[in-house]
């Protein structure tokens, strides 16, 4: 065993990763040692930057940018007396040391890794300059969707990324900033340190407003409950969200059905969406339930695979009678006695099972 290998193996052990509840910001830029005035400008403002805002930084360990990001981050988080190791890390290739020496350590074969490695950390990207191996962690960045920021008059992979940004923004725009605030906010002339200074802060400004709206969006979705059924049944659907009322105020609940679609929207890329961050299912089953083939293609199938990763708790609700035990939900809890199904109990009673599907689908929530 190379004693490179061994130091990373025994580092790995013995060095306390990271905290968890900050945001994680990448700076990738230009790995030489002679910097242009308005790459070391706006790595040095960036570092400062993102220690100010308590951010955590990662970085590659490379000379150049990563270095006076670095130190310009270190620097700042010394004056706020914070501990470096808990917000600085970095990505390196096995065997080699990092030009800045401090914060957490990550190694990894080197090659590929490097960048994929260094984005997965990362809740948002800054470029500066770049020589190549930039622009490859801007594409490896948006496969991932991950949003980056370049610093536009630092030249190289910067711009390079910034034009392919802003040539594909219908496809991938990015979440709560418009494109005109994009291109005024980050394509501005850096002549002087006070020119970076401005143009730095315009760019974490948006690196703050996206992940304000990062969150508000896991917040919205944390309790999703999607709801499946058949047009036909629409009259059980408005019973069942006139009973989750209360509780949707209560607990935030984001109950999602199609009426939330609106007109112009694409209809399966939102259902798609729905499907992808929901964390109860509920199916409103009955005979137009079963036989509904979008229901059967599209909708159950994303669902029930959910369910057996136990990532979606399912609950279904026998609406009317049909040959539900001939299917896969059989197999699945329902959300009350289904031995009566609900269009045969009169009014009263049906408010009192929806109550009791209500309760359920609380505690499947919690």
């Amino acid at each position: 065993m190379s004693v490179h290998l061994l130091i990373s193996l025994i580092n790995r052990k013995l060095q306390k990763m990271p905290i968890e509840t900050t945001k994680w910001v990448l700076v990738a830029g230009t790995g030489r040692y002679k910097l242009s005035e308005a790459e070391n400008w706006a790595s040095k403002e960036i570092g400062k930057a993102i220690a100010g805002k308590e951010y955590g930084l990662v970085v590659g360990g490379w000379q150049g940018v990563d270095y006076v990001v670095a130190q310009a981050f270190a620097d700042e988080l010394r004056r706020k007396g914070k501990p470096l190791s808990d917000y600085l890390i970095q990505v390196v290739p096995e065997g080699k040391y990092p030009e800045f020496k401090g914060g957490h350590i990550v190694y990894v074969e080197p090659g590929l890794r490097e960048w994929t490695e260094s984005v997965r950390y990362a809740d948002a990207i800054i470029l500066i300059g770049g020589l190549g191996g930039t622009y490859e962690t801007y594409q490896f960045a948006a496969q991932e969707q991950k949003p980056v920021f370049p610093i536009y008059d630092t030249g190289g992979d910067a711009v390079a990324a910034y034009n392919d940004i802003l040539t594909h923004w219908n496809l991938l725009p990015i979440k709560g900033i418009q494109q005109e605030e994009f291109e005024n906010r980050l394509r501005r002339k850096i002549q002087s340190e006070a020119d970076a200074g401005y143009v730095v802060d315009e760019a974490i400004q948006l690196i703050t407003q996206y992940l304000k709206q990062e969150e508000q969006f896991i917040e919205a979705t944390r309790n999703r409950i999607f709801i499946s059924y058949s047009h036909r049944d629409t009259k059980w659907l408005l019973k069942l969200r006139t009973i989750l009322k209360p509780l949707e105020w209560k607990m935030g609940l984001n109950i999602w059905d199609d009426t939330a679609i609106e007109a112009g929207q694409r209809w399966k890329e939102e259902i798609q969406a729905a499907l992808d961050t929901t964390k109860v299912a509920i199916f409103l089953v009955s005979p137009n339930f079963l036989a509904s083939d979008f229901i059967k293609h599209n909708e159950l199938p994303p669902l029930l695979q959910k369910a057996a990763e136990k990532q979606v708790t399912i609950l279904w609700i026998h609406v009317s009678a049909c040959l539900y035990d001939v299917t896969s939900l059989k197999d699945y809890q329902a959300a009350h006695d289904i031995s009566r199904p609900l269009d045969r109990l009169r009014p009263s009673m049906q408010n009192e099972v929806l109550v009791e599907i209500s309760k359920n689908v609380r505690k499947a929530i919690e």
